[in-house]
């Protein structure tokens, strides 16, 4: 079985290309899902099925940090920036357009938030990482450490709940950082310990396609239910944020 992210990259391509009219974008898209065949096609790796989550990490670190050199995206470039002419021209030539994050470099959006043109004040994520999701939130305090963009403390010691979250986090921002409320979707209040948080994982693994209607019902059940348990806390740093961002002003 050939590897799954290209699988699902290649739906995705499908999918795209139903819902555009524009000739160029769907002779664009063809050609993408072409050499994403040829990908599967001649792959070296193994099935993300068959390797550990380490594994998976290191070969998604490998096979695209060439790719991501060639990219950048930052609000001082502009929108989109072009370094070596691959970017299609149905992407350069719109004021608006929609991307997805497939995770391969933090596994969490935080990025395109970070930094004074955005001038966020809080950030609440809603986490569901594949694997140690804990670790994704570290990879992105180095991340805005190496990029010289603002991020509240993140001490390494958090990383003692990988196995078996809390339900609520709060890394309070100070001056320019954002404050971030960090919740993991299997946690200590919905999971009796860590074993049940691993088996719940493999159970609804992000790289496991489609999911089925109960699978679904679950799922939004489970996400509803952190929110509505940690109603009071969210109003309070939302509060918080309001209360700073006036006071800057």
């Amino acid at each position: 079985m050939k590897i799954r992210a290209l699988h699902v990259l290649m739906r995705l391509l499908a999918t795209v290309g139903e819902h555009t009219e524009d000739p160029t974008a769907k002779a664009e898209l063809e050609q993408r899902a072409a050499r994403l065949q040829d990908s599967l096609k001649n792959s070296p790796f193994p099935s993300l099925e068959l390797v550990n989550s380490q594994e998976r990490e290191t070969m998604f670190e490998e096979g695209i940090e060439e790719t991501l050199k060639k990219w950048t995206v930052t609000l001082e470039d502009g929108a989109l920036k072009d370094l070596d002419g691959t970017v299609s021209d149905c992407l350069r030539s719109k004021e608006h357009i929609h991307l997805v994050d497939p995770g391969m470099l933090l596994n969490s959006p935080y990025p395109p938030f970070l930094g004074p043109r955005r001038d966020v004040d809080l950030i609440i994520s809603l986490d569901f990482s594949l694997g140690e999701s804990l670790k994704s939130l570290i990879r992105a305090r180095d991340y805005a450490a190496e990029v010289h963009k603002p991020f509240p403390l993140v001490d390494d010691e958090v990383l003692e709940d990988d196995a078996w979250p809390k339900d609520f986090y709060v890394f309070p921002g100070e001056l320019s950082q954002p404050t971030i409320v960090y919740m993991p979707l299997f946690n200590q209040r919905n999971c009796r310990d860590a074993a049940e948080v691993t088996a719940k994982m493999a159970e609804y693994t992000t790289v496991h396609l489609p999911y089925n209607k109960e699978q679904i019902a679950a799922l939004l059940k489970i996400a509803m239910a952190n929110l509505k348990n940690n109603k009071h806390n969210l109003l309070i740093e939302i509060n918080k944020a309001a209360v700073r961002k006036n006071s800057r002003t």
